[in-house]
């Protein structure tokens, strides 16, 4: 391998990895607000942006960046276009250490209705990214319905069965009322899927994203926890605790 070639590919894996690490054009669209706010307040908000997006940042912290920048710059289209663009943004992530990236585990962030229902970008080592990746680009424009997607998870010795036996469901109440846990995850992702129509009022992007999600996770032929992993993350909720109600515990029943 020729000295040329090894330098011009090391130069190349440094432009990728200095344009996810700018979130992949986000900072540059923040920067670019100059004609909204007040003076340098544009830049300041592109500047502090970029520490959002390293590995060991706190994944929430970029999304309180961006109802920073709709506070600040108002709910211009171009102003909404930037914010969504971090929300979305990859944060960095190295898959050699640990095998899902980080998200945010906190319900209410965003907090502005503006950018409710954008995903982020994910490494593409992981699994499931191209659907996720185009989920993400999907729900900058058309953000999906942040109260109709659901999660799964995956707990033991629900409805009596015993403490050695996990099964699925969905976390969701709305979604989960009548339904029996289940041992195929299938039954349950498609309980999900069904519920986003019947119950949840969901938009087309998040019931297309169900769509391809359970079969992405039916054709692995997974009956453990990480088929509940993968449905989570492929609908955007990556590292979702699948045990929330620390089973087994007597008298969990799983459902509504």
């Amino acid at each position: 391998m020729s000295r040329v070639f090894i330098t011009a590919l090391f130069a190349a894996a440094v432009q990728a990895r200095f344009g996810q690490e700018q979130g992949n054009g986000a900072i540059t669209a923040i920067g670019a607000l100059t004609d909204l706010g007040t003076s340098g307040q544009a830049a300041t908000l592109a500047g502090g942006s970029i520490q959002f997006l390293l590995a060991a940042a706190n994944p929430c912290g970029k999304l309180t960046q961006a109802d920073q920048i709709i506070a600040q710059l108002g709910t211009s289209d171009a102003a909404v276009a930037a914010a969504r663009g971090l929300v979305a943004a990859e944060q960095n992530f190295n898959p050699f250490v640990v095998s899902i990236p980080s998200i945010c585990s906190d319900p209410s962030l965003p907090a502005s209705p503006e950018l409710r229902g954008v995903v982020p970008l994910i490494d593409p080592a992981v699994g499931g990214s191209d659907l996720e990746n185009s989920n993400s680009a999907t729900s900058k424009t058309t953000p999906f319905d942040a109260t109709g997607l659901s999660v799964a998870q995956f707990e033991a010795g629900l409805n009596g069965r015993k403490e050695t036996e996990s099964t699925f469901q969905a976390i969701d109440p709305q979604v989960n009322k009548g339904q029996q846990e289940a041992l195929n995850p299938a039954i349950i992702m498609n309980r999900i899927k069904d519920q986003l129509t019947n119950v949840c009022g969901a938009n087309q992007a998040a019931k297309d994203a169900a769509v391809a999600a359970l079969a992405t996770v039916s054709a692995t032929g997974k009956r453990d926890v990480t088929a509940a992993d993968q449905w989570n993350t492929l609908l955007g909720f990556a590292g979702t605790n699948t045990n929330p109600d620390n089973a087994p515990q007597t008298g969990l029943v799983g459902h509504t």
